[in-house]
């Protein structure tokens, strides 16, 4: 029984751990990604306001 305990909570150690490094990993992207977006979208919204 100690056991099965045992390799329970490692799993559950290893769930949390890829969680956490996911979670990390999609924030740390979110993050680079934001200013190629925000300065495209500046780009687009000064052309469209340019052609009207």
């Amino acid at each position: 029984m100690a056991y099965l305990a045992n390799m329970l909570y490692q799993s559950a150690l290893i769930r949390h751990s890829l969680t956490t490094y996911l979670f990390t990993k999609t924030r740390y992207l979110i993050v680079i990604a934001d200013f190629p977006m925000a300065n495209t979208i500046d780009q687009l919204l000064e052309y469209h306001n340019q052609n009207n």
